[in-house]
């Protein structure tokens, strides 16, 4: 009977694993700046939020600029994947969408 229990043991903890360790991210900001890493100056800030929504609506296609502390032990190309999928960068139907992740405290 013991390998039975092993063996659910081990089914329940591969199941419950990925969601414990799920990765989470930061919400999507309203515009297309989160400066979470508050490294760019609200002037700049302000300039480049309304240049982005310009080209934004203009073109259809979304960039967004997001700077962080962590990468939480990612590689920055996975995270910025994962990233602007959870945001749903660019829309379903065109997928026209570019993410500028920036992490100064990574190296």
């Amino acid at each position: 009977m013991l390998p039975w229990v092993l063996v659910a043991l081990a089914l329940v903890m591969a199941i419950a694993a990925p969601a414990a360790f799920a990765q989470t991210y930061p919400d999507r900001p309203e515009g297309p700046i989160l400066d979470a890493a508050d490294i760019i100056p609200a002037a700049e800030e302000a300039q480049l939020d309304q240049r982005l929504r310009d080209y934004n609506r203009a073109t259809g296609g979304a960039i967004i600029v997001a700077t962080i502390d962590t990468l939480d032990g990612d590689p920055i190309d996975l995270y910025t994947r994962n990233l602007a999928e959870e945001w749903g960068v660019g829309g379903e139907e065109t997928e026209e969408g570019v993410l500028l992740l920036v992490a100064p405290n990574e190296r």
